[in-house]
Formats: C-alpha cells, structure tokens, sequence
C-alpha cells in the first residue's frame, strides 16, 4: 500500500490524491494472479472470511471478467457455492492487488470452487481494497494536541484519508487516536499520521492496532462501494 492508506509507504513520486484504479484496456493481460497466489473470499451475505489459493485464473478479452478456479482446502465448497463473494488476490507481474465479485459455483472437486464474475479494481502497491467512504473521525493525542474532527475521504482496514473540519498542525510520524463512526458504532483505533496535504486540511493515517471485527466491517464497505 501506499502512504495514503497503506501497508508499504510510496515514495515522493505517490500522487497526492490517489483514487482506486479501475482495469482498462492498457492492463497487461499477462499481469494475473499465478497458481498458488493467496486469495480472501468474503461471501456478501454473511461475516465468515475464508481463505484460500488460486488454481487457475482465465481473464476474458474485456479485462474485467474472469473465470477462476480456487483451492479453499481444508474448507469444503459446500461452505461457499451458490453465494455472491467478494474476493481479493495478487497478480504476478506488477504485484497489484485486484478486488473482484463473483459467483462461487461448485468445480467438481470437494475443495475447490469455481469463481465467475468481474474485477472491480485494480489497486497498486496496496494490500487492502480501498473505496471513497466518508465517515466521522474525531483525532486526539497526547499534551497538547488540539481534539479535531472530520470525515474521512477514502478508507481501507490498513488507513483512510481524512479531511478535517478546520486546519490543524498535525504532522508525519505524529501518533494519533481515530474515533471512527462506522454504522451507529464509534472505534478507536491507534493511527499514525503518514502525510498531510499543504493545505494542512487533509490527512492520511495509517491504522497500527485495528480491531479484527471493524477490519471485517472496513472490508465490506469497501467492497460495497466498489460495487
């Protein structure tokens, strides 16, 4: 990920306001994931994340849709086909993380499902689905660092963007703590601020202790946003 939200910090080069990368016709169709890449499958109807590894992957000619085959050993397909699935894999060649919704049909084999449906983004550097979301965030540190509040740009489980309500002096490296509002339900989540625009309005915070049940929550509302 890159510095606005992510797992690995971007170099000066990184855009100052990324927004979530969409597949078109410039991508190298040999920039898929190989057999053996990692997958998270995340069914739309309900909390359980599996996890699972990647059999064979066919993109069809629009770049987008794709048929795909996935190992979710020792988890049987009973536990997944027939459902609407988020999931979220790796590709060989620029290392880009591609989240898709799919279908999870039966493949003939016990432990392997077969996944038919369409990639929804295209994210480099990054290693969680990202997507525009604006939820209320209250920042607080330590002494004499001013309360300030805001609403996020963008979020992920790794870090958001947030635009604050009046300017602040908050600085990269600076830890901060992020009270989130998520669905009626506030969580407080020890950040790092890991750049702040020059308008000294937008920050972005990387999450360092993420609560597991706001991580699955974050997940689903980027993968809702996406589509």
């Amino acid at each position: 990920m890159d510095v606005t939200t992510g797992e690995a910090p971007a170099g000066p080069e990184a855009p100052a306001r990324p927004s979530v990368s969409v597949p078109d016709a410039d991508v190298p169709d040999a920039d898929v994931p190989e057999p053996g890449a990692p997958m998270t499958l995340l069914p739309t109807g309900r909390a359980d994340l599996l996890t699972g590894r990647v059999v064979a992957w066919t993109p069809e000619l629009d770049t987008v849709g794709v048929e795909a085959v996935a190992d979710l050993s020792p988890h049987p397909v009973e536990s997944v086909c027939g459902e609407k699935v988020w999931a979220s894999v790796r590709t060989a060649g620029t290392n880009s993380l591609l989240a898709l919704s799919a279908e999870a049909r039966p493949s003939g084999h016990p432990h392997h499902v077969r996944l038919a449906g369409r990639v929804l983004a295209r994210e480099p550097r990054r290693d969680a689905v990202r997507a525009p979301a604006q939820l209320h965030v209250t920042l607080s540190g330590r002494g004499s660092f001013p309360e300030c509040a805001g609403h996020t740009l963008d979020v992920s489980r790794s870090g958001c963007r947030v635009v604050l309500d009046l300017t602040d002096q908050l600085r990269a490296g600076q830890s901060v703590s992020a009270a989130i509002t998520v669905h009626g339900a506030e969580f407080t989540i020890s950040s790092r601020v890991e750049r702040v625009e020059p308008s000294g309005r937008v920050v972005a915070l990387r999450f360092l202790d993420l609560p597991i049940e706001l991580a699955d929550v974050l997940d689903r509302l980027a993968f809702e946003s996406l589509g």
